[in-house]
């Protein structure tokens, strides 16, 4: 409701979840075996990301309206505890 146009891209993006599996790897090349771990390969993607410094290029529309939202997230909380 913030801003609809900055993010139309999420419906596409995360409608559907990710189903993830080698079964056409397996069926096509059964002596396939995958040699890295979901550690290593989560770990490769961090070091892309900040050895990467356009990864790290922000919008400056949507960096300014997630903080807005982060404070009003703040102020409700602390309302609510009160």
């Amino acid at each position: 409701r913030a801003n609809p146009g900055l993010f139309d891209h999420l419906l596409y993006e995360k409608t559907y979840c990710g189903l993830f599996d080698n079964a056409k790897i397996r069926e096509h090349v059964p002596s396939f075996v995958c040699e890295w771990t979901l550690e290593k390969g989560l770990r490769a993607i961090c070091d892309w990301y900040e050895s990467d410094s356009a990864a790290r290029i922000t919008d400056p529309e949507k960096e300014r309206l997630e903080n807005e939202l982060c404070d009003m997230y703040e102020a409700w909380m602390n309302q609510i505890a009160q």
